[in-house]
């Protein structure tokens, strides 16, 4: 029977709570930046729309500090 996977533990089994803790560092500052980036993209439309425009094709943006890029 295979181990139940804890992500607190490498591969060996032993707690590794600084692998672990890097790991949701890095997760959440993604999913910060994604959260950012839909409220973006709402706001953008919101005055396109205001304005009496609307976006016909597809929004590419890259995120500065990372240069992850969002379509």
């Amino acid at each position: 029977m295979k181990p139940i996977k804890n992500e607190k533990t490498n591969q060996e089994g032993f707690l590794d709570l600084t692998a672990y803790e890097a790991i949701e560092n890095v997760t959440a500052s993604d999913d910060h930046i994604a959260n950012e980036f839909g409220f973006l993209l709402r706001v953008l439309k919101y005055i396109v729309r205001k304005a009496g425009f609307e976006v016909v094709g597809r929004i590419h943006l890259r995120h500065k500090q990372t240069g992850r890029e969002f379509r």
